[in-house]
């Protein structure tokens, strides 16, 4: 059977407002208060409630931690660069996401005429693929100059700016401030030494312990000193995420969300779903050794871009003339749809070839429908699943030296009551699509199975009310 690669879903907004970093700094959202019957919509009348609210993924720690770096003379401070982050504590590594400033001050405690020719700061980004040589280069490299000669004398640098200054900085005491934005976006050329360059977003701060290859930030403080003279420099770690937001979902979706019902599927909310092709199969049953056809149609939440810490639901449409095929098929355990992180760089530089490591991230939860059901009844099985996303994924990232791709793979049925394919996993459809950071504005995202702790099967959460007896699907 063929596989079928989908294209990407289509892009993403990018507010510039401030908003989260790592997983270290999510902060859950208060619960939301549920609304009275009267104001809920038409499922109130079936269910009493569907799903529980996500604790969201926003910044707990606004930017205002300050950090502290000195170089010290005889264990005494000379130089102090100091900026404000997002870190919980000032002895945090500072943090910092897409649209934020990187702001702060250098402050000189001279006890003597000291040569300084100028004082920069720089936000630079690296990649580190290995310990060789090549196996590390740098790609973002953002200088801002503070103070140099040609700004005349620090003490008063307004009415000396146009006087040549000969850098000879009398004792006592300087200070300067900054503020320059931490950049979104950086150019790169796709291949070495070519001229055509091409706009990057700026990827996250990435360390894990199964990726060879990290992608780090610092802040340096480069004080030049002349020729003759080493020059001093500071270097501070810090960790970036960029600022990825999913479009809001439908209305409808936001409806379910608001008033904790169930949520509307791809019949009666064509906006709020991506339908992906149909995919007819054949197994054969065991009992009766008769193949079957069965046409299934796999549906995705749109908008296509998923913040860590939430979910991706899905919908599962099963047709067929056989009642004994659906039911084979329509069972929890026999859906295989799974999350798969492909991570892609060079360990060797741009030069070599690249090695992509390949990771499934998680499987979906499936369980069976009790909306939206379709009036031809026995022929046509409905199933709900979600994918739960950690709140540490990486962000997706489409930089060609390190990139982070997500994809959705829809691999066949594997059901006791059909014949196996003797071990092999066959691919239906795949479709990519994009892990942002933070949630989307709007009401709070609900999920309606249990994540899976422990190694324990997830519950679904999904309740049906039905002559006053509450039955979970398990």
């Amino acid at each position: 059977m063929a596989i079928r690669v989908l294209d990407a879903p289509p892009s993403y907004s990018e507010p510039s407002s401030p908003g989260s970093s790592t997983s270290q700094i999510f902060e859950p959202h208060e619960e939301e208060a549920l609304p009275p019957y009267s104001n809920a919509p038409r499922y109130s009348a079936v269910f009493a409630l569907h799903g529980r609210p996500i604790q969201g993924c926003q910044t707990s720690h606004p930017l205002e931690t300050e950090h502290s770096f000195a170089l010290r003379n005889d264990g005494i401070p000379w130089v102090k660069l100091k900026c404000i982050s997002r870190a919980a504590s000032p002895s945090e590594t500072p943090k910092f996401v897409g649209g934020d400033n990187i702001a702060g001050s250098i402050l000189l405690y001279l006890a003597s005429s000291t040569y300084i020719s100028s004082i920069t700061i720089s936000v630079k980004g690296r990649i580190i693929t290995s310990g060789a040589e090549e196996g590390s280069y740098i790609f973002l490299d953002k200088t801002h100059t503070v103070w140099s000669k040609a700004h005349g004398n620090p003490r008063h640098a307004s009415s000396t700016q146009n006087i040549k200054h000969k850098g000879n900085l009398d004792p006592g005491e300087y200070s300067w401030s900054f503020s320059f934005p931490f950049p979104a976006t950086f150019d790169y050329s796709n291949e070495p030494g070519s001229a055509g360059m091409k706009s990057y977003r700026t990827p996250q701060s990435v360390s894990e312990r199964h990726t060879p290859a990290t992608v780090q930030y610092e802040l340096f403080l480069h004080i030049g000193r002349g020729a003759l003279r080493p020059d001093k420099n500071i270097t501070v770690p810090i960790l970036y995420t960029p600022k990825i937001i999913p479009d809001p979902p439908s209305l409808l979706r936001e409806l379910s969300y608001r008033n904790a019902m169930p949520l509307v599927g791809p019949s009666e909310d064509p906006v709020g779903w991506t339908t992906l092709p149909a995919v007819t199969i054949c197994p054969r049953l065991l009992d009766t050794q008769q193949s079957v056809k069965v046409e299934c149609q796999l549906s995705l939440a749109n908008p296509m871009c998923y913040a860590r810490g939430s979910v991706i639901p899905c919908w599962l449409t099963l047709q067929s003339d056989s009642p004994a095929g659906l039911d084979a098929l329509a069972d929890s355990k026999a859906i295989k749809v799974a999350l798969q992180r492909r991570v892609k760089y060079h360990p060797k530089g741009l030069r070599c070839k690249p090695i992509t490591q390949t990771t499934t991230i998680q499987s979906a939860v499936w369980w069976p429908s009790n909306v939206d059901q379709p009036s031809e009844g026995p022929n046509i099985r409905i199933m709900e699943g979600e994918l739960h996303l950690s709140k540490s994924l990486q962000s997706t990232s489409d930089f060609p030296p390190f990139s982070v791709k997500y994809i959705i793979n829809w691999f066949d049925f594997q059901s006791p009551a059909i014949h196996p394919k003797d071990g092999v996993k066959i691919t239906l459809l795949t479709q990519t699509i994009t892990i942002g950071t933070f949630s989307a504005s709007g009401p709070q995202i609900r999920e309606y199975s249990a994540r899976k702790r422990d190694g324990n099967p997830p519950r679904c959460w999904n309740i049906e009310h039905t002559a006053g007896n509450h039955q979970s699907f398990l």
